[in-house]
Formats: structure tokens, C-alpha cells, sequence
């Protein structure tokens, strides 16, 4: 299990998720718990993908931004809230 934490200027949410998955220019990640920890670029307008603890899948999609990511979090900093 991990948190997905989504902020924007007005706006933050933690979620908890079995893995993330993102899109960014240089192609797509799923990110698990225990991922090696990076920070990439979101792809503009690309759907971000979560799966929750309960299985079911949610996604939205990202008006571009940041990932960082850790081996227990995935932190979305976003220009606006999605």
C-alpha cells in the first residue's frame, strides 16, 4: 500500500493506492510501492491512473505538472486542480 497525495495551490488530497500509473514525455510509468524514488514531468492532459485499496480504478486527467516519487508516496504537484 501507498498514498497518493495530488496538490495544487488551492487544493491537496491523500489517497491510499496499490500502484500509480503516469505518462510523462519520455513514456509511461506504473510506480509500486517500494519504486526506486525519482521526480518526473507530467505529460500535459495525459490520464493519471490509480487503482484504489478497495481494486477499483479512478483516473483524471493531469494538467501537466510534477511527479516525485518515493518508495511509500507519489506526490502530483499541479499548476490547477484537476
Amino acid at each position: 500500500m501507498m498514498k497518493l497525495i495530488i496538490a495544487s495551490p488551492e487544493h491537496r488530497q491523500e489517497i491510499p493506492v496499490n500502484w500509480v500509473e503516469l505518462n510523462s514525455p519520455v513514456g509511461n510509468f506504473v510506480i509500486l510501492p517500494g519504486h526506486a524514488p525519482m521526480i518526473i514531468t507530467l505529460t500535459l492532459n495525459a490520464p493519471v491512473v490509480y487503482c484504489l485499496a478497495n481494486g477499483h480504478q479512478k483516473s483524471f486527467d493531469a494538467p501537466g505538472g510534477i511527479a516525485q516519487i518515493s518508495r511509500t508516496e507519489v506526490t502530483l504537484l499541479l499548476p490547477q486542480k484537476p
